[in-house]
Parts: C-alpha cells; sequence; structure tokens
C-alpha cells in the first residue's frame, strides 16, 4: 500500500512541477493531492520585520495511514505587507535536524513556489501568482538556489512586483532519517504499526529573511541630539585651542 501511493505522489510531483524560466520550483494544491491535507502543527515568526506564518502538512497523495506515516510537507507563507521601497528580499529555509530534502524530481531542490489551482483545502497558497505567471516571470525576478544545504529564494524588484510577490508561499519537502517504516523517509503522524507516537520535527523551522530596499531611514530624535551634542563639544575644543594659541 505504501509502495503503490508512494508511487502515485511521485507521478502527481512530476507533472504538477513546471521548471520556469528562472528554474524556480513550482507546485499546486492538487500536487499533494484532491483532498484536504492534514495539518500537524503552525507557528508565526519575523525575520527583518517580515511576518511568516509556517505549517506542517501530510500530503494526503502519499500517506500510509495503516503504518501511520505521512510525507511530510512546509507551508511558509507571508503574512505582512512588504517593506516600501524594497528592491531585495531573500527568505532562507531552514531544513530540521534528522531530515533530508526530499529530492524527487532531478534538479529539483525540493523547494519553491506554492500556487493555487482551486483544489479544497486548507493547504495555503500564493494567491497573486499562478502557475503560469511564476512561469512567465523574467530569470532574475525569483532566484532560487541552496545555501549550506538550505533552499533559498531571493526576490528581485521590479522584475517581480510587489503586488505578485505579497502573500507569496513557499514548499518544502522533507524525508525522516529516522523513519520507522522500512526507510520509507515518512513521519509518523499518528500511533500505527511501526509508530509510537509523532515525530514531527518541533519547533518548526523559522525562515531567516534579509530585506534590502532604496528608503533611507530618516535618523531618531535621539540620534539627532546626540549628535547636536558632539558638534557643540567639538566647537568649543577648537575655541579652546584658538585661544590658547
Amino acid at each position: 500500500m505504501r509502495k503503490v501511493n508512494f508511487i502515485a505522489g511521485l507521478a502527481i510531483l512530476a507533472v504538477a512541477s513546471s521548471a520556469s524560466a528562472n528554474s524556480v520550483p513550482v507546485r499546486s494544491r492538487s500536487s499533494y493531492g484532491s483532498g484536504a491535507p492534514t495539518l500537524q502543527t503552525s507557528a508565526t515568526s519575523m525575520s527583518d520585520g517580515v511576518d511568516i506564518l509556517t505549517q506542517s502538512f501530510c500530503s494526503d497523495a502519499i500517506i500510509n495511514p495503516a503504518a501511520g506515516t505521512c510525507d511530510l510537507v512546509f507551508a511558509f507563507s507571508i503574512t505582512s505587507p512588504l517593506p516600501a521601497g524594497i528592491t531585495s528580499l531573500t527568505i532562507t529555509l531552514p531544513v530540521p535536524n534528522n531530515t533530508t530534502l526530499n529530492n524527487n524530481v532531478p534538479t529539483d531542490i525540493s523547494a519553491g513556489i506554492l500556487t493555487n489551482d482551486n483544489t479544497p483545502g486548507a493547504f495555503p497558497f500564493s494567491p497573486n501568482l499562478t502557475q503560469d505567471q511564476v512561469t512567465g516571470l523574467d530569470a532574475n525576478a525569483i532566484v532560487a538556489g541552496l545555501n549550506g544545504g538550505n533552499p533559498t529564494f531571493t526576490l528581485n524588484f521590479p522584475d517581480i512586483t510587489v503586488a505578485e510577490a505579497q502573500n507569496l508561499a513557499l514548499f518544502m519537502e522533507v524525508t525522516d532519517n529516522n523513519s520507522p517504516s522500512d526507510a520509507d523517509g515518512g513521519f509518523c503522524f499518528q500511533a500505527g504499526t511501526d509508530c509510537k507516537a509523532s515525530d514531527i520535527p518541533h519547533p518548526l523551522p523559522a525562515p531567516l529573511v534579509v530585506v534590502t530596499t532604496s528608503v533611507v531611514k530618516t535618523p531618531e530624535p535621539t540620534s539627532i541630539l546626540l549628535l547636536g551634542s558632539g558638534l557643540v563639544g567639538l566647537m568649543g575644543f577648537g575655541r579652546r585651542r584658538r585661544a590658547k594659541a
């Protein structure tokens, strides 16, 4: 049962993955099955002023209820407005300890843009980017790669617009290095034949965000006061030197 589901899941993922002009992997909701995926845990975090909701799901396309294991997917969605004057945004997705990126497709980093295809379910998606739109983006709009084994995505504006990037959602697929079920890479999500308890990674990985903007920050009143005090002190020092001369 497990092997059949796994093969079917791989076929779905292979069909749903499309190579965009900038080689960013894309998944849609239906990549993970036609039903509602099983939400495991969720958490919010902030990095460089950007709020991100992180959620873990059991993909219902690749699940083994008899063994109590499933293929795990993390979803990351930006929930706060993007900063004014943004020129680039880089998101790094940390791969949890004791897990490995699930490289189902050759040259695929098992992480990318999550888009909507009107499939029912709780899985998040990028509301302002369809799969075709991602495919049609300029090669420099979204640059994907790995940093120390962790997937990274850099959005460059205006190659991608702020409207398109708002509420962006990403996915990351991982396998369990300590899988209890014939080393199939599945995670325990409920008690089953081979599972005594859930081993879904906790706490959830918190993405690292680096934002670059063209906005010049206005000095705070305290900073201005300190600068003024320093200038007054320098002026007094100069007068004393002239007086001695």
